[in-house]
């Protein structure tokens, strides 16, 4: 009952997706997972199109077979038992319960739409059919919103890149194990750099990993920015080492770069899907969940600042 159960949850997956089967892209993928131990695959808020091709690169076998953790912005740590028990041990766990995992986070306004749980459903039905299984590392920092204070909060996400730094080196490398590292695009950039709103040259997860020595293959993620991508056929997985694309300047891709520096500085392969408008809708629980909108407002008038007039615009938009 429960496998049959799971299959029927793996065709609806299938079907929600719907993806072509880019021989390309998942070529290319191959060749990295045969050649590093760490993936940089940057997320996009907003959008879902980077999470689903992550699903949609696990079910090929001789991919998945190589990796042994998903490493996650959207996590909580102090939920990873949790998370371990539902995904790998097939434990039941209320979805109530289950939805603690990102709600729960630093940033929660950035995990409302649906393509997070989607990973985690599709995960614990590949770990109940298959034998190597993937392990999803929550790498925010582990705090409780109950008692938090706002000088709290703020200091973690301040020391949030040594944390999930740590994370990294503690969960993945340690082990001597393989990761596909899913963080926010901007956490994934391999040099130190100057961006619009941080008063200091930014040092990011994985400039931080590089300059310990460690190897990461880095997937920049299309965001619809002003580039040329009329030559390329999405999806697909572009060489900026080799390809002339990768000479196009970082200011050109977002104005959150303060630099002239070619895309090949910051990223090894750039993800094209084809446009992106980042018009993810919020997952249904999200806009009928009562307690939630209460539970959010409470954390705004806590936070202050960006993050009250993000909760506050999401509540008008959403709440129902």
């Amino acid at each position: 009952m429960i496998i049959h159960t799971l299959q029927r949850t793996a065709m609806l997956l299938t079907l929600l997706l719907g993806f072509t089967n880019n021989t390309q892209a998942l070529s290319t993928i191959e060749e990295i997972v045969n050649s590093t131990r760490l993936i940089a695959l940057g997320d996009i808020h907003g959008s879902e199109k980077p999470v689903n091709f992550l699903i949609n690169t696990l079910k090929q076998p001789a991919i998945a077979n190589k990796i042994d953790n998903i490493v996650v912005e959207f996590g909580n740590a102090q939920y990873q038992a949790l998370a371990d028990d539902y995904l790998l041990k097939g434990v039941y766990v209320a979805p109530e319960t289950l939805r603690q995992i990102w709600r729960n986070t630093l940033y929660f306004m950035a995990w409302q739409t649906p393509q997070y749980q989607r990973l985690i459903e599709f995960l614990r039905y590949h770990n109940a059919t298959r034998a190597h299984k993937i392990r999803l590392v929550l790498a925010d920092p582990a705090f409780d919103w109950a008692t938090i204070r706002r000088d709290e909060w703020e200091t973690l996400t301040v020391t949030r890149e040594d944390t999930y730094q740590n994370m990294v080196e503690s969960e993945v490398l340690e082990k001597h194990q393989t990761a596909i590292l899913l963080f926010g695009a901007f956490h994934q950039l391999k040099r130190p750099l100057k961006l619009q709103g941080k008063p200091d040259v930014f040092n990011s997860l994985v400039s931080r990993l590089v300059q310990s020595g460690t190897n990461v293959i880095t997937l920049w993620p299309h965001m619809g920015a002003a580039l040329d991508t009329t030559r390329y056929q999405a999806p697909t997985l572009i060489d900026l080492g080799h390809d002339p694309f990768g000479q196009q300047r970082l200011s050109d891709l977002s104005d959150r770069f303060l630099s002239d520096q070619p895309l090949s500085y910051i990223a090894d392969y750039y993800l094209y899907q084809g446009a992106d408008p980042r018009d993810a809708k919020p997952a249904a629980n999200n806009t009928t969940d009562k307690a939630w909108h209460a539970e959010m407002a409470r954390r705004a008038r806590l936070i202050g600042g960006r993050v009250e007039s993000q909760v506050n615009n999401w509540l008008t938009r959403h709440a129902h």
